[in-house]
């Protein structure tokens, strides 16, 4: 679990570069991950002449490594040579962030082949020798999550690749002065923005993608000439995704038994086991993570299992994943941890690049950061949901097919929204979503009435978008759960250097849940209904039938009670003279102050139902955006070790 960055030129023949690329540059991609990995860090230069073309390519590469599988024999960037001359120029070069999971499987094979390894048991030789075997065909054997760069000097280019699921972050720009074309690609993407001002460029705001990072608060892109890669579809699984996004559904010949879930979900797990250090596991006491760590256990006959003691009773879950530890046997800690909500905000918002509106990442973080104290692997629930139907938007999605017409004959306004967790906000939801954007509007902060009153200058989009449940879970697969969870947890964990595996998105799991139909994964129309029938055989009846929760923080109280100074940050931002300096669409001073208004009024005594409105996720999301406008682009965060 690392972080890369990888700069390439190319010069036409009889252009000459000055002095090659600048170790200034290197030097910003350097500082930008040097978060993700305090064990080591290394640096290569290197380049070729392409014989056809004449053209003369240079290749920079940074590596900050987090050293879990083969400490002494990993160290990146990792290179492979025609001879054993120590000045030897390489043949290859790969630097590589995730882990391998079937590395070992691939390696046998490989030396059957005639390669010969000088690791022990290193994942990212393993890439080396694949990709001199099998090419670009080397993806479709992977297990894991990763994103990795590969510079082969006889061929042209740098290869780059990323996990199905998008586990990894891996973000690219490219521009191109006086005769020569650089290519960028980063773990970060701040990295990214301070190379280019290194360069002489702007990054500009990309209009859409900001309006729907708000609106929705999470999505893809923010800058209109920085992206994030597109992730492989070489292998089953990445081909499985591509097809869901262009609308094809997968065959259900073969969809998933109780018993075959348990083979399959064992192997996943027994797949992430594997790490040259300490080992333990998430767990909230929901479903997801109880079986993940049931099935731990079960391979390993020993488990450490971690849970977070949040600081209000009602976020707090501690109390069932002890009572779930009981029951496993496992030796169980539930950390205290000293939220200092404020300052790890700006530094996390900073560190992402990215108005990222899921205050979970918080909890996460200060999970992450306790949990980092005790081992250096954990894994995760992450994915279950996504691939077994988890989430009460999928029958609203129902719901709004058969009764939509009728829902917006309703005036929203008669159903107060005082609490965001009430089921008078979830009816009020639901007759906004069928007046507005249809099914595709349940799982947004901000609904359009809303979101135009903050930003009347906004364009807008087209509504009723067509939706289903299937619809849905395809559009959480392939897009909430990289560009919102994966990117959560990957930024709260690789803050303090901790690496997270989550055994549900493992490609043998997942392309057997999304070969399943709706209606198995949710016999009766029970949420997650499967999955809460297989995880009966592990755990007890309390724990499998408990509503879902959520990893959440109080947000809306602190923004009230002034806790760890939320409400003062809050404040400061907001009603500063300039809240959003440089946004591509202007902001409506009044509404964001008819919402700080509405929000504090929402908390108070009141015997008028209608008194106030709860806008804990859309202040919060205004909140990231003027940290995000006002921060300065390219600088390292310092975070709370």
């Amino acid at each position: 679990m690392c972080g890369l960055g990888v700069i390439w030129q190319t010069l036409p023949p009889g252009v000459e570069a000055e002095r090659g690329i600048p170790d200034e540059w290197l030097d910003a991609l350097d500082a930008s991950i040097a978060l993700r990995g305090a064990d080591a860090s290394g640096r290569l230069r290197n380049g070729a002449v392409d014989p056809k073309s004449g053209e003369r390519h240079l290749v920079g590469m940074v590596h900050r490594r987090l050293a879990i599988i083969d400490p002494a024999g990993g160290g990146q960037p990792m290179t492979l040579t025609e001879s054993d001359e120590p000045d030897a120029p390489p043949a290859l070069a790969v630097v590589f962030n995730g882990c391998i999971y079937n590395h070992r499987d691939l390696r046998a094979e490989l030396e059957d082949l005639g390669a010969v390894f000088r690791s022990d048991h290193s994942d990212t030789e393993t890439l080396l020798h694949g990709w001199r075997s099998w090419g670009e065909g080397l993806t479709a054997r992977l297990h894991g999550m990763y994103a990795f760069a590969v510079w082969d000097p006889s061929r042209p280019g740098v290869f780059v690749a990323r996990d199905p699921f998008g586990e990894k972050p891996l973000f690219a720009t490219l521009w191109e002065q006086d005769g020569v074309l650089t290519r960028a690609w980063c773990t970060t993407l701040p990295g990214l923005v301070r190379l280019r001002e290194l360069a002489g460029l702007e990054s500009p705001y990309d209009e859409a993608g900001v309006e729907s990072m708000v609106r929705k608060g999470w999505g893809a892109d923010a800058f209109a000439d920085i992206q994030q890669c597109s992730t492989e579809s070489a292998s089953a699984m990445g081909r499985t995704l591509a097809a869901l996004r262009n609308g094809v559904q997968s065959e259900a010949s073969d969809a998933l038994t109780l018993d075959r879930l348990e083979t399959l979900l064992v192997q996943a797990v027994e797949r992430r086991l594997g790490a040259d250090v300490p080992l333990g596991c998430f767990l909230s006491g929901g479903l997801d993570s109880s079986m993940i760590a049931a099935m731990a256990m079960r391979s390993r006959g020993d488990l450490s299992t971690f849970c977070v003691r949040m600081p209000e009773a009602a976020y707090d879950e501690s109390p069932f994943a002890r009572r779930v530890a009981e029951h496993l046997g496992t030796e169980h800690e539930t950390v205290e941890v000293s939220p200092n909500p404020a300052s790890d905000l700006e530094s996390l918002i900073e560190q992402l690049g990215l108005p990222f509106a899921d205050s979970s990442l918080l909890a996460t973080h200060w999970l992450s950061r306790a949990v980092k104290q005790r081992v250096s692997v954990a894994l995760s629930g992450d994915g279950g949901d996504e691939l077994f139907a988890g989430y009460t938007r999928y029958r609203a999605a129902d719901i709004l097919a058969k009764w939509g017409p009728l829902l917006r004959l309703l005036p929203a306004s008669v159903f107060p929204a005082r609490d965001a967790r009430s089921a008078s906000t979830t009816a009020r939801r639901l007759i906004v979503a069928a007046k507005t954007g249809g099914p595709a509007e349940i799982n947004t902060v901000f609904d359009r009435p809303t979101l135009y009153s903050v930003f009347p200058s906004l364009r807008e989009r087209p509504r009723h978008e067509a939706a289903d449940a299937e619809s849905l879970r395809a559009s959480d697969l392939i897009d909430y759960l990289s560009d919102d969870l994966l990117r959560k947890v990957d930024t709260a964990s690789m803050a303090v250097s901790l690496e997270v595996r989550a055994p549900f998105l493992d490609h043998d799991l997942a392309q057997a849940a999304i070969a399943t139909p709706m209606h198995i994964l949710t016999p009766r129309g029970e949420r997650k209904g499967l999955l809460r029938e297989f995880a009966r055989r592990f755990l007890p009846a309390e724990v499998v039938d408990r509503p879902k929760q959520g990893f959440a923080v109080p947000i809306g109280s602190w923004f009230r009670n002034d806790f760890g100074s939320m409400r003062q940050l809050l404040r400061d931002h907001l009603l500063s003279g300039d809240p959003f300096p440089g946004l591509p669409f202007r902001a409506d001073r009044g509404a964001i102050e008819r919402l700080l208004s509405e929000h504090d009024a929402a908390g108070e005594a009141s015997i008028v139902p209608w008194k106030g409105r709860d806008h804990s996720q859309r202040l919060y999301a205004l909140l990231v955006l003027s940290i995000w406008l006002k921060s300065k682009p390219g600088t390292p965060p310092t975070l709370q070790a």
